[in-house]
């Protein structure tokens, strides 16, 4: 469920850049060649772009949805919205960006150039090699151990006891799920090849992969940060990255996600601190630009949580001056506001969607027949223009209107996906058709739940399960549903989940959980 999106900025304020750079760069840029397998690299990347810079100066409130948790540890741990918003203000420089359209692409503000090599082993290996002058916002230098410094912390055993939740990330380049299980020293499939060179092999089970470029992908990392008592460096004996001069230290990792002031990072902005959920943000007159050249123009930024209902009252009075990401019902008390010549807004379409998501491995919804029909007794349109005051539309496939693939393809590939608008007859036809033609005393289906005969290894995961005298057993047709606590989408899914007239009658349940949203 693709859906618009409006950013409102008081005309006051400084240069429509900051706002930009807060809606998560909303420009997007021109798309690489096509490749059936994979998104092409090139040997070389052109100079980093160059943007005019508007005037320097002015504070910036930001009013955001939600509250932050103040958690800046790189998205290990998990992630809040506004904490990962803040993220992207003051660490920006990974190897590989993703434009606002979804397509994933070399930073070439960082890199100066980049090659892949297929292995015999079917992995692959890229290499990197760094624009020289990089620099973190307290001077000191970015080069290649740096970056590999942030996979030998990230993907380290002493993160993984801390409670990092880095081992996807890790499993899929060469030798660190060992090192994450401290059968090595070091990652045998990063290597430092020089002071502005590094590589990173990717495993060959998860290629091809047409963004398997995002794979390899690393960040820099301040390493007397995450490891304040020991003068540990990056080395290269030849047969992969390691960290030397000492170890680190799971209480010491975790403590960096709290850092605020003096907190080392390399982006638009620096952290000067973080009180009752509000970030008080400074330009990082260091910072090298985006991967468009961008770079951070306002002076000081403030981020905190607001009331979305109250946005249009809040930008009147002056208590916020941008508000980026309202959506939906949102809008329409913003309206009166845009029409005047003291604000500008700019509505864009989300570089994302809302969905529906099953797990497929145990349950009722281990069978697809249940998935389909389930898709069948959703009146999706209807949920679209619910949750979002009309302000959505729907899909068939996992694809945003807004990424680069639906807008440069013209939707060619619509017709040729299937249609699973609502049709409760067709639900019912499925399900029977799938053997879901049982009550719960086993006899033929008349009313209430359905059930279905299943065999014991179907039945693991499933505490609802009924074992007859004749040794059979029966599945519920009953789904459990996470529902996130304080979420007003929650509320509004009930109705076309929980107390659906069609899904009831047509024999199958959603029970309803509330869990906290983190």
């Amino acid at each position: 469920m693709p859906y618009k999106r409006k950013c409102i900025i008081h005309k006051i304020t400084a240069a429509i850049l900051a706002a930009l750079l807060l809606a998560a760069a909303l420009s997007g840029c021109t798309r690489s060649e096509e490749n059936p397998s994979a998104a092409p690299v090139s040997d070389t990347v052109s100079a980093p772009p160059q943007v005019d810079a508007p005037k320097r100066g002015g504070e910036l409130v930001c009013g955001v949805r939600a509250l932050a948790r103040g958690d800046l540890g790189n998205g290990w741990w998990g992630k809040n919205d506004t904490d990962d918003l803040v993220r992207r203000l003051i660490d920006n420089a990974s190897t590989v960006a993703v434009s606002y359209g979804g397509e994933v692409l070399l930073n070439s503000t960082v890199c100066e150039a980049v090659s892949a090599a297929q292995n015999e082993d079917t992995s692959k290996t890229f290499t990197f090699t760094l624009r020289q002058g990089l620099t973190f916002n307290n001077g000191e230098p970015i080069r290649a151990a740096e970056y590999i410094a942030y996979a030998l912390v990230a993907f380290s055993p002493q993160a993984k006891a801390a409670g990092a939740l880095t081992e996807a990330e890790a499993s899929r380049i060469v030798g660190a799920r060992e090192y994450m299980a401290g059968e090595t020293s070091g990652i045998s499939g990063i290597r430092l090849l020089g002071e502005y060179t590094f590589s990173v092999t990717i495993r060959g089970e998860y290629l091809p992969y047409y963004h398997e470029l995002m794979y390899a992908a690393l960040p820099p990392l301040y390493l007397p940060m995450y490891a304040p008592n020991a003068a540990l460096t990056v080395a290269d004996d030849g047969q992969g990255a390691y960290l030397n001069g000492g170890s680190l230290v799971s209480e010491e990792l975790d403590a960096t996600r709290r850092i605020y002031s003096g907190r080392v990072s390399a982006g638009a902005y620096s952290v000067m601190g973080f009180e009752n959920g509000t970030y008080t943000l400074k330009q990082n007159e260091r910072y090298f630009g985006n991967f468009e050249g961008q770079k951070g123009y306002i002076q000081e930024i403030t981020v905190k949580k607001i009331d979305m209902s109250s946005a249009a009252e809040l930008l009147l009075s002056g208590e916020v001056d941008l508000v980026p990401e309202l959506s939906g019902a949102e809008i329409t008390p913003t309206e009166a506001l845009t029409a005047t010549e003291d604000f500008a807004d700019s509505t864009y379409p989300r570089g994302g969607y809302g969905s529906l998501v099953l797990s497929c491995d145990f349950g009722p919804t281990q069978f697809k027949a249940v998935r389909q029909a389930l898709a069948y007794l959703i009146n999706r349109e209807a949920l679209a223009d619910a949750c979002t005051d009309g302000y959505a539309a729907t899909v068939s496939a996992p694809y945003a209107i807004n990424s680069w693939m639906y807008r440069e393809g013209g939707g060619f590939l619509i017709p040729e996906i299937e249609d699973y608008s609502l049709n409760p007859q067709k639900a019912v036809y499925l399900l029977e058709e799938d053997g879901w033609v049982l009550g719960e005393n086993g006899g033929q289906y008349t009313s209430g739940v359905r059930y279905k005969e299943v065999t014991a290894e179907e039945a693991a995961g499933g505490a609802r399960c009924i074992s007859l005298r004749d040794g059979r057993i029966l599945m519920p047709l009953i789904i459990d549903w996470a529902a996130s606590q304080g979420n007003p989408t929650s509320e509004v899914l009930t109705g076309f989940l929980s107390d659906s007239a069609d899904i009831l009658q047509a024999g199958m349940q959603i029970e309803r959980t509330e869990l906290p949203l983190q």
